[in-house]
């Protein structure tokens, strides 16, 4: 009976099933490495998976299974709810009514190679072995792609990632990013309480600091704020001040505490 379950486990606490989904709690060992990168910034679909930032090179990477069971990120709305970001780069054209429309790919991998020498990144393949994946992610990349994007005909060219990248009065200007990243909610992998991996199994006191304990990822795990200079300077861990605890993405100060 899970309300009898959910009663006992968490006693004088069960407004938290009002707060959280189901999947927040038990879908906590995904499988699979699915997909939270996509770097289009060379002019190639180079995506990055969600268990370790290994780069795939086909739709079937993100279908292998994980060298370990990952954790699900969580997003807060009207309900906490477990989701698998997807950060992006890609360059595109504005439009009058602001908004950025892509740029085919086969002008962004031109506008590359006329670029040159983009920052290249060493990555770990899902498939084995290493990759050398170029990137537009320092001033220098970015200035000439949209300079090179510029000759071809295309206008108003902007480049998407942490912020919007413009080529203005000769020289690159930057606007914040109005576009939120897009969460995809995670529905497999549902466990239940007596498989002892969902969060709160403990029951209170101590299951309630498998979420309230400041080290706890359903609070603390970092998620990526700055995706550019986390391709740029730390990848593929996540570091301060690029990648940071997803609380303080959702706008807290801290770990709410358990009381």
């Amino acid at each position: 009976n899970p309300q009898a379950t959910h009663a006992r486990l968490l006693a004088g606490a069960t407004f938290h099933t009002y707060l959280i989904s189901c999947q927040s709690c038990h879908a906590t060992s995904q499988p699979l490495r699915a997909m939270t990168i996509l770097d289009m910034s060379a002019g190639m679909e180079y995506g990055y998976t969600a268990d370790n930032f290994d780069g795939a090179s086909r739709a079937e990477d993100y279908l292998q299974a994980a060298s370990k069971p990952w954790l699900p990120w969580q997003t807060r709305g009207r309900k906490y709810l477990p989701a698998v970001p997807k950060h992006m780069q890609w360059f595109g054209e504005k439009m009058k009514n602001g908004e950025i429309r892509p740029i085919p790919m086969r002008y962004v991998a031109r506008a590359a190679r006329q670029a040159g020498n983009l920052t290249t990144i060493s990555v770990p393949m899902a498939g084995g072995g290493k990759q050398n994946r170029p990137t537009a992610v320092s001033d220098r990349d970015i200035t000439e792609m949209l300079k090179a994007l510029a000759q071809y005909g295309f206008a108003n060219v902007a480049y998407v990632s942490d912020r919007i990248y413009e080529w203005r009065n000769e020289k690159l200007a930057a606007s914040p990013l109005t576009q939120k990243t897009i969460y995809y909610a995670v529905e497999h992998g549902v466990t239940a309480s007596s498989r002892k991996s969902a969060y709160g199994w403990k029951g209170r006191p101590d299951g309630c600091m498998q979420c309230h304990d400041d080290a706890s990822p359903f609070f603390a795990r970092k998620d990526i704020k700055n995706v550019r200079e986390f391709l740029r300077k730390d990848y593929p861990a996540l570091k301060d001040p690029n990648a940071v605890a997803q609380y303080e993405i959702w706008g807290l100060r801290s770990v709410p505490a358990f009381e």
